[in-house]
């Protein structure tokens, strides 16, 4: 039988054995070089998270095949006081970000028991070998920093694939250091079931650094069918459950990094945020960084390459699930303004906010942009919502936000180039 499991962030688990069944974010296949897979989070109001919490029940018994995996209708948790760091259950779900052709990651029913919610990862036939997910519930795709000892270097993961014998990675990095990290595989041993394979860093894939005891290791990508490409396999469906740090029991709360997002005006100058960019659709380099007019402070710069595609841009998030504090939209109040600088005049700048966790909740619109090379302040008005998206609702919990560069026009098609944001807050 499968435990019945707290909300994540909350509970810490003493488990009882049961027997069952990057974003700069992908792993380093060779000692000198390591693949960036900063890709793309889909902002689209079909891929996201379904936020509904359910717990789970299983069949009674089971036959144990292994010291390391589990198999059986459904999923399980391994001996000892071990940690659940992410589920997929709680009121606020983690946020999600697939890469490589993975970009199809969402919360979804378990395929064996509806009761429960899971983690589905849809590697397409196009994805490269290296297509994953980032999973994180803290700022900055992280979650808690994880307790590596010398003795306790263990994760287990519940895994459901179509195939025995799929390679899975799981890499663990610093999540402001994306150059610091650890990497480790793990072999299914069933296809068409649970089973809970075991990660351990004693253990480390080809590429992956030492094990750093004093190093921060606070973020997590995973990699179902590691080292085959989409093409290879056609599209591949894999379903997760329960990232557990094992032998050790713990708070797995975020750490405090600073202070709570006030709300706007978002301004890139309070030095007790953390800013965090999640670009998208190709968007390239999106950071922080100095005014590159006459002002003294800190804005966003998004650079579209030529190879991003025409809705490229980039969410802007200052706490969990890459939400902001809540845009106070109303019935009368249906403006926003921002600052932008654009490399070209009659550039498109779609602005959409939606609800962190259920993206079916949004709003978008499009201004262009009346000059070059020069800030000006363009007014969103979400009253006239962008043709083909939804209409405002203001009864809406708006907490997240997404900005696109000369949205419509791929970077090939000239809609590449360098463009600015700054003080993004509700219209005068």
């Amino acid at each position: 039988m499968r435990l019945s499991m707290p909300p994540l962030h909350i509970a810490v688990l003493a488990l009882l054995p049961m027997m069952a069944c990057d974003s700069q974010d992908d792993p380093d296949t060779s000692t000198d070089t390591e693949v960036d897979t900063d890709t793309e989070v889909d902002t689209s109001t079909d891929t996201d998270t379904d936020t509904d919490t359910d717990t789970d029940t299983d069949t009674d018994t089971d036959t144990d095949t292994d010291t390391d995996t589990d198999t059986d209708t459904g999923t399980d948790i391994p001996d000892g006081p071990d940690t659940i760091l992410i589920d997929f259950e709680a009121e606020t779900p983690p946020a999600l970000r697939g890469f490589g052709g993975a970009e199809d990651s969402t919360i979804v029913e378990d395929p064996i028991d509806s009761l429960n919610q899971v983690l589905r990862i849809v590697k397409a036939a196009t994805a490269a070998d290296f297509a994953g997910v980032v999973a994180s519930y803290c700022p900055n795709e992280g979650v808690t920093p994880l307790p590596f000892t010398a003795t306790e270097r263990r994760m287990s993961v519940d895994v459901w694939s179509p195939d025995v014998g799929t390679q899975v990675l799981l890499k663990l990095e610093n999540s402001g250091n994306p150059n610091l990290f650890i990497q480790t595989l793990a072999a299914t041993t069933v296809g068409g079931e649970w089973e809970t394979l075991i990660f351990d860093f004693d253990n480390l894939a080809p590429g992956s650094q030492a094990v750093d005891e004093f190093a921060t290791y606070d973020k997590l990508a995973f990699f179902p069918g590691f080292g085959t490409a989409g093409a290879a396999t056609g599209e591949r469906i894999y379903f997760v459950d329960h990232f557990a740090f094992l032998d050790t029991s713990f708070d797995p709360a975020c750490p405090d990094v600073g202070g709570i997002d006030p709300g706007l005006p978002l301004t890139f100058d309070d030095s007790e945020l953390i800013y965090t960019l999640y670009p998208f659709e190709g968007m390239g380099e999106s950071s922080v960084v100095a005014d590159p007019g006459a002002g003294m402070g800190s804005v966003v710069r998004l650079i579209k390459p030529d190879t991003g595609g025409s809705s490229a841009g980039a969410t802007i998030g200052t706490g969990v699930n890459q939400s902001v504090a809540t845009i106070p939209i109303t019935a009368t109040d249906t403006a926003m303004q921002v600052r932008v600088w654009s490399p070209r005049t009659g550039a498109v700048i779609r602005l959409k906010i939606e609800t962190a966790g259920s993206p079916q909740f949004n709003v978008e619109t499009d201004v262009l942009t009346t000059t070059s090379n020069a800030w000006e302040t363009l007014v969103f008005d979400f009253a006239n919502e962008a043709p083909g998206t939804q209409i405002l609702n203001p009864s809406f919990t708006f907490n997240k936000m997404s900005v696109f560069t000369d949205f419509g026009t791929t970077g090939a098609d000239g809609g590449d180039g360098t463009f600015y944001f700054d003080d993004f807050d509700m219209a005068d």
